[in-house]
């Protein structure tokens, strides 16, 4: 009967030795590991397309890896988008220019106009002067004074001096419609160079875009 009672102790005491190094492994082991309350480690993951079409010419980052938000991640290549760029700066300052020289032109009219104006005052004083010389030698003519051909010559001065008066007034209105197409010139000139600055921003926003960034961390 001893025998049969020390056969239940030493399997008890096997079992009970197995659980105590069974448990001291397991509680080393769990020293090792971070544990979680549903096994998984979030992480964010963000896809990144560009804004510009164009072929890859650098990746700067491996697959899954960390990035702070605005890092570069890939570059495009950015060759056409830069030669659109110095395109539309050389337009728009071709248009600048074409600005200015209207404005040129503009000022050049202001002054031609003020001398037309001048000479129409001119020849107003001209057509004046004619016509009292021609109204005084016909007096003198029908008192005897001076020859009929004195007063013939008086006429003609003063058909002419009014015709200088008619012509004096064409040239100023000619002027005056020059400096009318030259401000609608300048104006759709204008216009046309505030468009090419927006293509200069708009191009240079698409080379920006051309660095693909991340945009969370």
């Amino acid at each position: 009967m001893a025998g049969d009672r020390r056969v239940p102790i030493l399997v008890g005491g096997v079992v009970g030795l197995a659980l105590i190094i069974g448990g001291g492994l397991w509680w080393a082991n769990k020293q090792k590991y971070e544990a979680t309350d549903n096994a998984f480690i979030a992480a964010d993951k963000v896809a990144v397309a560009p804004q510009v079409d164009g072929y890859v010419a650098q990746v700067l980052v491996e697959d899954n890896q960390r990035v702070a938000a605005g890092q570069v991640v890939a570059r495009l290549d950015a060759a056409s988008l830069q030669a659109r760029l110095a395109q539309a700066i050389a337009n728009a300052a071709a248009l600048d220019a074409a600005v200015r020289g209207v404005d040129d032109k503009s000022a050049l009219e202001t002054a031609m106009i003020a001398q037309k104006a001048a000479g129409v005052e001119a020849a107003h004083a001209q057509a004046q002067m004619a016509t009292a010389e021609l109204n005084r030698y016909g007096v003198l003519a029908k008192q005897g004074w001076v020859s009929s051909q004195r007063a013939q010559s008086a006429k003609a001065a003063a058909g002419t001096a009014t015709a200088g008066v008619a012509q004096a007034q064409a040239a100023l209105e000619a002027e005056r419609r020059t400096a009318e197409s030259l401000g609608s010139a300048r104006a759709q000139t204008f216009a046309q160079a505030q468009a090419a600055h927006a293509a200069v921003d708009s191009a240079r926003i698409d080379v920006s875009r051309t660095e693909i960034r991340a945009p969370v961390a």
